[in-house]
C-alpha cells in the first residue's frame, strides 16, 4: 500500500522484532531488503571490499574504483525499484557494517535518508563500553542522517566518536519493551501450575569479551573465552533439573543451531546421560513470554537481566570460573547486587536456586533498584520507544 513513509531495512536479520510493529501505524511501512539479494549485487566484488574494508581508517584510500563499479551495478538494477516503492529512509542496525555502508552511498545519491536504529545498548559495563567505543574509533563511520540509540549512555558514546555536522543522535529507549512493559503492568498470578519454571537464557562464550584489548575479536564460534563457565553454568543447571523433577528448565539461546547442540554435547561429556525429560533446549520462542510465566529467572550480561527485573520474581546472576578470573576487567556486578543475587561460586549455585524457588520475597528497594536500571539502560517505563521514534522520522520528512 502507497504510504507517506517507506523505510527499507538493510541486513534485516539483525533488528529481530525491535521495529516488526511500525507497519501498524497508518503512514509507515517496513520493507526488508531479501538478504541472498543484498548479498548478490555485489558478490563479484565483496571479497576484495569486506578484505580492504573501506571502513577502516587505514584502508579509507583503498577501494574507491570498486566502489564506484558497485554504484554503478546498483543504479543500474535498485534505480526503479526504489521509485516505485518511494523509499524515503534505509536502516541499519549499525555503523560499522561494511557491506550497509557500500549501499548507504548509493541511497545518499538518490537523496534517501539513513537511519541507524542501533541494536546493541551499553553503559551498564563501563570497561565493555570503552572497549566497543576504542573499537569503533578505527572507522570512519558512515555519517547517518538519524542514529537512535537505546540510551543516553550508548548516545554519549556515538557523539563522542561520530564526528559529523550531519547525524542528528538521539536516546528513545528500546522499541519492543513497550508492549512488554504494558504485559508486566496487566500482568496476573497464574494459578494452579503443576510445575514452576526455571528460565536460563544462554549465550556465547564471547559474550562481554568479544572486542579483547588489543582490539582483537573473540567471534562466537571461537573455541576460546567463556568456555568452562559456558559448561558448568548450563551443566549444573541440567542436572539440577535432572534432579528435581518438580521444575521445568527452559534454556532459551539467541541463535540456537549448532549453539543448542553444543550444550546438549557439553551435558553429555559431563553425566554420559541424555538431557532431562522437564529440560526444553531452545531458541525459536519468545523470550518476554518466557519471562512472563517464569517462577525464576537465570541470565548473564543481558538485557534479559533488566527485563527480568520488572517482575517481583529471584533474578539469579552466574559469575565464576573465567568471569572471575581472566576476564574480571569486563563485568562489574556490583551494579546488579542491590537488585538481584550475583553467585561467584559454583559450589553454592544449587543451594541458591533452591532457596530462591522456595523461600523469595522481594524488597520494595529491591524493586526499585531494578526498575531504575531497566529505565537508565533500556526503555523508560512511563514512556513508549517507538512514538518517540516515530517523532522523529516524521518531523525528518515534513
Amino acid at each position: 500500500k502507497k504510504k507517506k513513509i517507506n523505510i527499507l531495512l538493510l541486513s534485516p536479520y539483525r533488528f529481530r522484532d525491535d521495529i516488526a510493529g511500525l507497519s501498524n501505524f497508518g503512514d509507515i511501512n517496513i520493507i526488508k531488503f531479501p538478504l541472498n539479494l543484498q548479498y548478490f549485487l555485489f558478490s563479484n566484488y565483496s571479497k576484495n571490499i569486506i578484505s580492504n574494508n573501506f571502513l577502516l581508517k587505514k584502508n579509507e584510500i583503498k577501494n574507491l574504483d570498486l566502489i564506484k563499479k558497485v554504484n554503478l551495478v546498483f543504479e543500474n538494477l535498485l534505480s526503479f525499484s526504489l521509485q516505485k516503492l518511494s523509499i524515503n529512509f534505509v536502516a541499519s542496525s549499525a555503523l560499522n557494517y561494511v557491506q550497509d555502508a557500500i549501499y548507504f552511498q548509493f541511497f545518499r545519491n538518490k537523496k534517501i535518508k539513513i537511519l541507524i536504529i542501533a541494536r546493541e545498548n551499553f553503559g551498564i559495563q563501563r570497561f565493555q563500553l570503552e572497549m566497543i567505543k576504542d573499537y569503533l574509533k578505527k572507522f570512519n563511520l558512515f555519517p547517518a542522517d538519524l542514529v537512535f540509540c537505546q540510551n543516553s549512555d550508548t548516545k554519549q558514546m556515538y557523539e563522542e566518536i561520530i564526528n559529523n555536522k550531519i547525524s542528528k543522535i538521539i536516546s528513545v529507549g528500546t522499541f519492543r519493551m513497550d508492549n512488554f512493559v504494558n504485559k508486566i503492568n496487566l500482568e496476573t498470578k497464574v494459578e494452579n501450575k503443576k510445575k514452576k519454571d526455571i528460565v536460563l537464557f544462554s549465550f556465547t562464550r564471547n559474550t562481554g569479551i568479544n572486542i579483547q584489548k588489543d582490539m582483537s575479536l573473540i567471534g562466537a564460534n571461537d573455541k576460546k573465552g567463556l568456555n568452562s563457565f559456558f559448561k558448568n553454568s548450563h551443566n549444573i543447571l541440567i542436572e539440577y533439573a535432572q534432579n528435581n523433577s518438580e521444575y521445568n528448565l527452559y534454556i532459551k539461546h539467541k541463535f540456537g543451531g549448532h549453539f543448542l547442540e553444543e550444550i546438549k554435547n557439553n551435558w553429555f561429556e559431563y553425566s554420559k546421560k541424555k538431557i532431562p525429560d522437564n529440560c526444553y533446549i531452545l531458541s525459536n520462542i519468545d523470550p518476554h513470554n518466557l519471562i512472563l510465566n517464569a517462577d525464576l529467572v537465570i541470565s548473564f550480561n543481558s538485557s534479559t537481566l533488566l527485563e527480568s527485573g520488572l517482575r517481583d520474581i529471584p533474578i539469579l546472576i552466574p559469575a565464576f570460573d573465567e568471569v572471575t578470573n581472566e576476564y574480571k576487567e569486563y563485568f562489574d556486578l556490583s551494579v546488579y547486587e542491590s537488585g538481584f543475587q550475583v553467585i561467584k561460586d559454583k559450589k553454592n549455585f544449587c543451594q541458591i536456586l533452591e532457596k530462591s524457588l522456595k523461600g523469595f520475597k522481594i524488597t520494595e528497594e529491591q524493586k526499585s533498584n531494578r526498575t531504575y536500571l531497566f529505565n537508565k539502560y533500556l526503555s523508560d517505563t512511563n514512556e513508549n520507544a517507538t512514538s518517540k521514534f516515530l517523532k522523529y522520522v516524521r518531523e525528518s520528512v515534513e
